[in-house]
């Protein structure tokens, strides 16, 4: 029997079946995620032609917008360089490096980096993990991470590279779904964030917080949202 990934308990149920994914839960912790995970080599090969070709339309309209939340966020960003990961086409990087930072970002779709690269071709891109950039020691003062993590085979491990990249004192922004949202459907089945093998573990705000501490981040706000999107920031202690 497998146990939780998050809180190695073993009280797993099985909640019901979708894309030939079984979807289960940890009474426990009441995270959600597939019995079955796809293989480095399958996540690879799917990631690496994952573009979205309307990422690239009202490229100043998502510049402008990021950059006032990036301006905002930055009230507790005490350094200058940022990193976002799964930046896709860059707009965040882009916006945060008119804003005076040192910016880079990082995905594993060669083609969202090279679509990045061409809108913005002052900021540094790279098609790589999260993992190559800890073996690099690399440090950042403020890190972005929207909508990756439900898409990671192992969260916690990832959830402690974000940390090993974050300087102390530094700042992570993270976003995800929300599986405790009340607007998610009785039948969790059917809701449209579930869509193996894409996304792979969704979370509520409470264990999504067990997550972060135990990686070494303190909470310094969620931001409430009517849809069902969890918005969290933290910092790195």
């Amino acid at each position: 029997m497998m146990n939780c990934l998050l809180c190695n308990d073993n009280k797993i149920t099985r909640i019901g079946e979708k894309n030939s994914y079984e979807l289960i839960v940890c009474e426990s912790c009441d995270l959600k995620f597939t019995g079955r995970m796809p293989t480095a080599h399958e996540l690879e090969t799917y990631y690496s032609d994952y573009f979205v070709e309307k990422n690239i339309k009202n490229a100043e309209k998502k510049k402008k917008r990021l950059k006032r939340l990036i301006r905002l966020i930055s009230f507790w960003s005490k350094g200058k360089t940022f990193l976002d990961v799964g930046c896709s086409t860059g707009f965040a990087v882009g916006a945060a490096k008119e804003l005076g930072y040192e910016s880079m970002g990082i995905d594993l779709s060669d083609k969202a980096i090279q679509a990045a690269k061409a809108l913005f071709p002052t900021c540094k891109f790279r098609c790589q993990k999260t993992f190559d950039l800890v073996k690099e020691d690399q440090k950042f003062d403020f890190l972005m991470c929207r909508e990756v993590i439900e898409h990671t085979t192992d969260p916690l491990a990832f959830a402690q590279s974000l940390s090993s990249l974050v300087t102390p004192g530094g700042i992570l922004y993270l976003t995800t779904p929300d599986a405790g949202h009340w607007r998610v459907p009785n039948d969790f089945v059917s809701w449209k964030e579930v869509v193996p093998p894409e996304h792979l573990f969704f979370f509520n705000a409470k264990n999504l917080r067990k997550l972060l501490e135990a990686v070494g981040f303190e909470l310094i706000y969620k931001q409430p949202k009517f849809k069902p999107s969890l918005r969290v920031l933290a910092r790195r202690l």
